[in-house]
């Protein structure tokens, strides 16, 4: 057996044990799952920037959840946007402690029927909520502390 050989061989078999450890690993971390143990790793939420404890802060929006397949803002007129807009101004200026004089925390959405939509991509835990903006105009969002995640905006109530 040659030196390059010699040397193949024993990269092949780091790389043999270095697998072996990975699916180790991996299996470990099934089990866990399988338990109802989460690694921190997995469980944070690394888009969230680090929580201020200033109840005093305005609530901030975040299209990381913005479904465009649900989203009707290409079919808004003037005055709805307009009522958007406003709606928007006025939850960006509110503070947490100041939602529930603004009624913003409105009624559950289901994950059934016409809404079922609204939920695709989304973890199982999250709890669609909506906004009324105009007669019939709705914002489709969830709130994780200060943070406003929009989901969708439709003209027509669903």
């Amino acid at each position: 057996m040659t030196q390059k050989e010699k040397k193949l061989s024993k990269t092949e078999k780091k790389l043999q044990k270095k697998e072996r450890a990975r699916e180790f690993h991996l299996t470990k971390e099934v089990a866990k799952i399988k338990k109802g143990l989460i690694n921190p790793q997995v469980a944070n939420l690394s888009h969230i920037p680090d929580y201020d404890e200033d109840s005093n802060s305005n609530l901030l929006f975040s299209f990381v959840h913005y479904n465009r397949n649900q989203c009707e803002l290409g079919n808004i007129n003037n005055k709805e946007a307009c009522k958007l807009i406003e709606k928007l101004q006025q939850i960006n200026n509110t503070t947490i402690e100041k939602i529930p004089n603004y009624k913003l925390e409105r009624d559950s959405i289901n994950r059934s029927g016409k809404y079922k939509g609204l939920y695709t991509n989304l973890s199982k835990d999250i709890d669609i909520r909506e906004i009324k903006f105009a007669k019939e105009g709705r914002i489709f969002y969830h709130r994780i502390r200060k943070y406003i995640y929009l989901v969708a905006i439709k003209i027509k109530h669903i």
